[in-house]
Parts: C-alpha cells; structure tokens; sequence
C-alpha cells in the first residue's frame, strides 16, 4: 500500500487532483458571472459542472499513465528512471496550485462583501434599531396627507397641499422633528394602525386631519395625536372663507406647537414664520404644480412647470412658485428625467431660483435648489439654518464632491433619519454606503427601496451599482440591462453599460449600446482604433462644457494622446458637473 502512495506521489496524481479541483471550483465561479451576461440557459452551469465531473477520472487517469517530457506526453513505462521529470513537472504543478489558490481567495472575498440581499426582516430590524437611538422621539411628529371630503376628487392637490404647507411651518420650529414629506405621504390611503405607522416613521406624533371645500367655503378638521398611547393631544375644526386659507395653515400650525410647548420645553420662543398671503388662484396652481413635480416623470414635469408658470402669471411676486419652477427645470434636464440641455436647463433654473430669493430671502427651500444647481455650500447651509428638517438640503449636501466620505455619511444619514421611506434618500444613502465599504449596510438600505418600489428605477440602479462597487459585474451588467429595457433613451446609460460590456469582451454587443446612445465615438475606442476615437472625439465635443460623458471622453481622448494638462482639465469638469447626474 505504502509503494502505491509513493507511486501515487512520484506520479503527481494527487498535485493533479487538487490542481484540477480547484481550476473547476474557479471554472464554475466565471461560469455564475458570464452565464446570466451572455444570456445562456439555465441548465448550462449544470452542464459545466457535469462536464467537470466527468473529465476528473480522465484526469487522474492522465496523470497515472502518461508522463508529461519534453518530447512531448509519453506512456509512463516509455520513460526511464534518467528520463524522468516528474520532480520538475511536480514543481509546475505547485505553481499552478498556488496561482490558483490566489484567484480562489481573492473571489472568495469578493463574495464575503456582498451578502445576499436578505430578507425585509433585517430592513425591519434596522429600523427598530434606529427608532430605539433616535434622539429626542418624543419631540417628533409627522403629518400625514389630509383626506379630501369634497365631491370633487381632482381637489385632492389641494388637501395635499394644505398639508404640505402646515408641515412646511412646523419644520421651522427649533427642537421639532418633522419627517418629510415623500415618507409621510407613503401611507396616504393607508389602512395602517396609527402606531405602526409611527413606528416605521419613527416618531412619536402624529398629525392627520380631513379637508371639505364647497364653493368659496372649507372645513379643515385636524387631530394631533400620541401615537403610542393613542392619546388625542389636540384637535379642532375650522370653518373659513377660502380667502383665509394661509391664515388657517398658520393657525393650525400654532396651535400643535402650543399643544407639544411643554414636550419641546420652548417656554414662549416657539414662534414661527407665518405664511404670506397670496392670490388664492395663484396658490391653486401652486399646488398643482407640486402635486406633478412629485411625480419625477418627464410628461408630469412639464404639467408641473406648466402650472407654476400660471401661479407666477397670477402673482408675479409669489416666490414658491419661483423656487418651483426652478426645481422643475433642474429635473427636466437632459441629465435628469427630461430632455432639455443640461447648460439650458440650468440657466433657466437659476434664473427663477435667483428670483424666488429675491422675492423671500428666508425660503429654505430655494436655498437648497440653488445649492443644488451650483453646488455652493453655503446655499446649503443657509437653508439648513432656516429650515432643520429639510431632507433634501442634506442629501444634496451630502453628494458633493468636496466631501470627505465621513462628511457625506453624516449629512445623508440625517436626510435619512428625516425622510426614512424616501427611495430617493435611500437610494444615495446605499451607494454612499457602498463607497465606503459599508457593503452589508447598504445591502439592507437597498431591501427597504426594494420592499419600497421592487420594480422601480431606483431599485434597479441602486443594484447594479453595488453589484459593480462588489465586483460582481456579471450581475451588475444584468441589471444594467434590464434598467435599459425600461428606460431606453437614457444615453448615458447605454454608454456605461457599453464600457462595462467592452471591459468584460462583449465587443459586439458593447458597440450596440454604444450606437443606441449619443456617443457614437466610443464605438471606435472598442474598436481599438484609437486614433480615429481621439479625432471624432476632438470634432464632436470641442469644448464639452455642459456634457459629462462628453467630458469624460474628451478628457480619455487627450489623456491616450499624451496631453496630460489638458486631460487633466476635462477630467476635472466632468467631475463638478457628474455631481448633477444624482438621483434626486
């Protein structure tokens, strides 16, 4: 038996064995990524490992009977004793191991990266967990969308809208948290017990109410509430003519800040800004325009602008539709959900938010959109002083580019803990995450997007993100593609999903996404024909100045021709305007 072993070791069938066990182990790995990248059937990683499985003996048996010489593979009992060199072709073999061994850890940590996407009971495990460390929960409220009473269904905007405003006042008061809107409206219709709707929210208060308008007349019912006790801290009906509906929104208003002074401990500093009158007509587009900006669809977009260009048509003066505007623009860029060029876009933007602080310079909310089209911090800052709840103004902080990775965490965290249901928030939340080495963190923020919204834009790309950030690019490019089956005019996506596909050789397909895009000279860079790329590149984006794939190309073109300044240069640019192609 012992002569047997040695036989065994002389004839390196147990180097062969181990060496061949792990090349499948690696085998089947590639096989995982490149099967759903090429498409194949499902039954074809059966076959690999079948296969696999078969060729073993055939390998063992090999490694037995013949010897590899350097005349070539030669029956063993050909060789002599002095001929043999087994010894030498033991050592190939150990190398090979080794190389081997390293290609399996690496990928073995890899995976350990990325866990599994898990289930909603971790999602649901981190929220109590943060409702348990939640700071100052008892000085917490959220206002759920008032229910419209009206004959008339289209005047849900309106109800909506009261309840937007009435939410807009309480978040200027110091020490109050109020949770954002887009959470807060999640549950609208929602047959969720009050407490369990606070719980997922994480506060303690909360704020809902009812809305009857007939002709010029309106009842607003409201009730605050203790959510875990079920206790009614507060509640009132009003009667008015709607010409005093603002004055109804800062009575509301008052009167719940007055109900938790003692719980905010604010003695008599609990005052807040009181709404300005506006032209009743000029409000109603107002709301209007809300209601479709909400909605992040180009065609609900252009209702939205549409709308707050009738409010600002009615009263020129009226800032919040100023600032309205201004947002919409952003979002119907080219960059964002519409098609308007992004240097366009952004002028007209800036225009109206420049006038919507003119008009009020203590609105919070036109300092965080011009924080958002410039990306000046201190437009962030100021609308932070003026409003602490604002959600956005943090997340748009947060995704700067001069933020350190600790700094962006901080601010989107915040953002978070002020919009917990947002899709929006919790999509950059993810990838922030993600960028520094938060993996498993992330992965639970992406199962609440996806409990969210399974089949949403957010969802697809927030996984297709961390797939890549995991080097998981088979999966990423998989998601790529179907965020492209949705979403087909997205150039910018066709051009990375082309780079990713160019990365991992899929040249034929890579140039297809590239001509389905508008940066048609990165066929040419696949292609390997780069000199012809660096003239089409240099002819069709001169400057580039408003285009962050045209940027990045240009700046890739000068960088393959050796003008590292100017690389250097477009570089840099695209990486100030990247910081507009969020997803907020």
């Amino acid at each position: 038996m012992s002569n047997l072993i040695s036989e065994l070791k002389r004839r390196n069938v147990f180097k062969v064995a181990v060496g061949y066990s792990i090349l499948g182990w690696v085998v089947l790995q590639v096989a995982d990524v490149v099967v759903p990248v090429l498409e194949l059937p499902e039954w074809t990683l059966k076959f690999v490992l079948f296969v696999g499985l078969l060729g073993f003996p055939f390998a063992l048996f090999f490694a037995w009977a013949y010897e590899l010489t350097p005349d070539g593979l030669k029956r063993d009992d050909e060789v002599s004793t002095e001929e043999s060199i087994t010894s030498e072709t033991g050592k190939k073999i150990n190398y090979a191991i080794t190389a081997l061994l390293v290609v399996a850890i690496g990928f073995l940590l890899w995976e350990r990266q990325t866990p599994d996407n898990g289930t909603n009971d971790t999602v649901v495990a981190q929220q109590e967990l943060d409702a348990a460390t939640a700071s100052e929960t008892t000085t917490s409220i959220a206002v759920m969308p008032f229910v419209n009473m009206s004959a008339d269904p289209d005047q849900e905007y309106f109800s909506d809208g009261i309840s937007e405003e009435i939410l807009n006042v309480l978040a200027q008061v110091p020490k109050l948290h109020v949770t954002s809107r887009s959470s807060a409206f999640t549950f609208k219709n929602s047959n969720l017990k009050l407490s369990e709707i606070a719980k997922q929210l994480q506060v303690s208060n909360i704020l809902e109410g009812s809305i009857r308008k007939s002709g010029n007349r309106i009842r607003i019912t409201a009730q605050l509430i203790e959510a875990e006790t079920d206790k009614h801290l507060w509640s009132e009906t009003f009667d008015r003519e709607l010409d005093d509906i603002f004055a109804i929104q800062d009575e509301i208003s008052h009167a719940i800040v007055l109900a938790l002074k003692d719980k905010l401990n604010l003695g008599k500093n609990y005052d807040v800004r009181a709404t300005t009158s506006i032209n009743l007509e000029a409000h109603n587009e107002y709301l209007r325009g809300r209601h479709f900006l909400d909605k992040r669809e180009k065609e609900s977009l252009t209702k939205a602008l549409s709308y707050f260009e009738n409010s600002i048509g009615i009263e020129p003066l009226y800032a919040s539709a100023w600032a309205g505007k201004a947002w919409t623009l952003f979002y119907l860029s080219e960059y964002q959900y519409g098609d308007l060029p992004i240097k366009v876009a952004n002028d007209r933007a800036l225009f109206a938010v420049n006038k919507a602080i003119e008009l009020d310079d203590q609105h919070p909310e036109a300092y965080a959109i011009r924080g958002l089209i410039t990306g000046e911090a201190s437009d962030y800052d100021k609308s932070i002083e003026l409003n602490p709840n604002l959600a956005v103004a943090y997340m748009w902080s947060a995704l700067r580019n001069d933020k350190t990775i600790s700094q962006s965490i901080e601010l989107i965290e915040k953002a978070y803990e002020l919009d917990p249901l947002s899709t929006v928030v919790a999509s950059n939340y993810a990838t922030t995450l993600s960028a520094a080495g938060e993996i498993q963190k992330a992965w639970q923020i992406l199962n609440q997007i996806e409990s969210l919204d399974p089949d949403g834009a957010l969802t697809i790309s927030t996984k297709y993100y961390l797939y890549s950030r995991a080097g998981e690019f088979g999966k990423s490019v998989y998601y790529r593609r179907v965020f492209l089956e949705k979403y087909p005019d997205d150039a910018l996506e066709q051009a990375r999903l082309a780079n990713r596909l160019n990365a991992l050789g899929l040249l034929d397909e890579a140039i297809y996404h590239v001509e389905k895009s508008n940066y048609v000279p990165l066929k040419y860079l696949i292609q390997n024909n780069v000199e012809y790329f660096i003239t089409q590149v240099r002819q069709q984006y001169p400057m580039a100045d408003d285009d962050v794939a045209g940027l990045l190309m240009r700046g890739r073109a000068e960088l393959l021709d050796g003008n590292l300044e100017q690389a250097i240069k477009f570089y840099s640019l695209a990486e100030c305007f990247a910081y507009c192609k969020g997803y907020w």
